[in-house]
């Protein structure tokens, strides 16, 4: 969770000039949304895909935000990320 609220803390600008909420506030609605989001990964035994189908209409606020995820190459980066964790993981593992 302290990497989440880091990386919005470094968002300030955007939160705070475009879309009006002070960071704090950006902080929190991170917060429960990855929370939620957490929660009903492990909670509901569905696969995350499903369950973007299940809360995202189409032409909706949520697959707008989806789309612009997809659409920086969010996945691939937290494929990335983890790849690259797993790794140093492994080289710590053998010292």
């Amino acid at each position: 969770m302290a990497a989440v609220k880091e990386a919005v803390l470094q968002l300030k600008p955007l939160l705070s000039e475009k879309l009006l909420v002070s960071v704090a506030a950006g902080v929190k609605l991170i917060d429960l949304q990855v929370l939620g989001a957490a929660s009903m990964v492990s909670k509901g035994g569905k696969h995350p895909g499903q369950l973007k189908d299940d809360v995202a209409s189409p032409g909706g606020i949520t697959i707008a935000g989806i789309h612009e995820l997809e659409k920086g190459g969010f996945r691939g980066i937290l494929m990335n990320a983890v790849v690259a964790a797993t790794k140093r993981s492994q080289e710590f593992s053998k010292r």
